[in-house]
């Protein structure tokens, strides 16, 4: 467990603008949203973190308005290696809630944030490895003295709670990954003392027109060809979309506009984006979308064709040999390491390999080394060969059935 003490005079982070319901996307503070500081319990989920990040900080901003004597801030983290619990019975969840229940020293106000949340409220019988915080706990473990019919969950110990949070204390569940059931309907009857918010992460369109909302926030305007160029070559990630836009802000001049002439001068992908970001485009099998951000890496970043077509040899290599590998009966891990296939894209590297016939993987795997050797011999217009090939990969990776 982290305590911190949080004083008045700290800044406000810009909210998310209003996108949505919050049951299907988060709806974070707006700067003064008196709301905030009347909230007593929050679940905070989705694999957005920049959304959750956004969140806290409107939080944490309204509580400082709202106790001018300062507020303490107390972290769990659920994760295994992350906080021990110290109650009987070694649950964090009592932990948690006594902490909740308990009074401060010196502030008047706690904020309690409980990272990975759902590993602390998961029973034993999800998980029967024993987890780091969940499964049944013992009436006795409840520290209030009353008598229980049978025992409970950690779940369970959570729900009773959210029908009477405590008063002094602003509770917060975080997880990238969550369960909905008893918990979220409880949480949304608090009414103004509940918020239940899915930060899930944006597509493009909906990320395009969050960075011309955010944009806002740094005191210029994007506009929406704009928009779309820096979306097309950050992707939907929020927080590098605001770190560009910050940039942008700042190279347009005050009071004046992002231009699209702005996003293509100084908005680029670097090499290493480019080798991965291609690939990954390729994996999806949308030849439109494939060949709209190859055409986003020639002619905005600049990009060579030369290693943009060696990024699609090794795609196509390393899926040719895990293709292979499986169709000889090898386990896929060890096909995935035989391959030299690691990291984040792995996953879909295999879901490819197990979809489509060693012999198409081949044919893909030529048609790469062709096209790479027609841009170098002349043979071809090097941008044309590479549309060609996009073409023919996602043709390959859209093939169903070994």
């Amino acid at each position: 467990m982290a305590t911190s003490r949080a004083s008045k005079g700290g800044s406000k982070a810009a909210s998310k603008p209003d996108s949505g319901a919050r049951s299907a996307r988060a709806e974070a503070g707006r700067p003064g949203d008196a709301g905030l500081a009347a909230l007593r319990l929050v679940l905070l989920y989705g694999e957005e973190r920049y959304l959750q990040t956004q969140f806290l900080a409107d939080l944490k901003g309204a509580l400082e308005e709202a106790f001018p004597g300062g507020f303490d801030t107390v972290r769990f983290d659920a994760a295994p290696g992350g906080t021990p619990a110290s109650s009987p019975g070694g649950r964090l969840v009592t932990d948690v809630l006594d902490e909740c229940r308990s009074m401060g020293l010196l502030a008047a106000h706690k904020l309690v944030l409980v990272e990975n949340a759902d590993i602390m409220l998961k029973d034993k019988s999800e998980d029967e490895s024993g987890g780091g915080g969940g499964g049944r706990v013992s009436p006795k473990e409840l520290g209030r003295g009353r008598r229980m019919a049978a025992p409970m969950t950690a779940r369970e110990m959570m729900e009773a709670y959210a029908q009477d949070p405590a008063t002094g204390a602003t509770l917060v569940l975080r997880a990238s990954k969550w369960n909905k059931g008893k918990l979220d309907k409880a949480v949304e009857a608090l009414g103004e003392r509940g918020r239940v918010l899915e930060c899930d992460a944006l597509r493009e369109g909906d990320a395009r027109a969050w960075a011309i909302e955010q944009a806002a926030r740094h005191n210029t305007r994007l506009e929406p060809e704009a928009a779309a160029l820096l979306v097309g070559a950050t992707g939907a990630d929020l927080g590098r979309i605001d770190a560009e836009i910050e940039k942008l802000a700042v190279a347009a001049g005050e009071g004046e506009p992002i231009t699209r002439a702005l996003v293509e001068t100084m908005t680029g992908i670097t090499r290493e984006d480019e080798f991965w970001a291609i690939q990954s485009r390729l994996l999806s099998a949308n030849t439109g979308e494939v060949l709209r951000f190859l055409h986003q890496l020639l002619e905005v970043s600049r990009a060579d064709t030369v290693p943009l077509t060696w990024s699609y040899i090794d795609l196509a290599r390393k899926i040719h040999a895990v293709s292979r590998a499986l169709s000889q009966g090898m386990p896929e891990n060890r096909a995935l390491g035989a391959a030299k296939v690691w990291g984040p894209g792995s996953e879909r590297v295999l879901e490819c390999a197990r979809r489509i016939k060693p012999e198409l993987a081949v044919r893909m795997f030529k048609a790469a080394i062709e096209a790479d050797a027609a841009g170098k011999s002349g043979g071809g217009e090097p941008v044309r060969n590479l549309d060609t090939l996009s073409v023919r990969m996602c043709a390959a990776l859209s093939a169903k059935g070994r």
